[in-house]
């Protein structure tokens, strides 16, 4: 349940056309395309962090999350997936 509301809010803090996808475990992925630089991609940084702070609630019990974020560019940092997801 937990897993599923993190998602939702990833969910939220991209575009319809973005791709959120678990990796395994409690670990993430977010697929943007068209964005060409680091501000505007620590602006989308900055909601999905500020998104995460925020209580969730499982079966009335309050959970707090934290995650980790870290930023790729193709081709800039890496010619396939396992490059830039690494």
């Amino acid at each position: 349940l937990l897993l599923h509301q993190v998602a939702k809010r990833l969910r939220g803090c991209v575009r319809d056309h973005d791709t959120v996808a678990r990796l395994g475990g409690d670990e993430f992925t977010l697929i943007l395309e068209d964005v060409s630089d680091l501000e505007h991609a620590a602006t989308i940084a900055e909601k999905v962090k500020n998104s995460l702070m925020q209580c969730i609630s499982i079966k009335e019990v309050q959970v707090n999350v934290t995650g980790s974020i870290g930023l790729t560019f193709y081709p800039a940092d890496g010619q396939n997936v396992e490059a830039l997801v690494k």
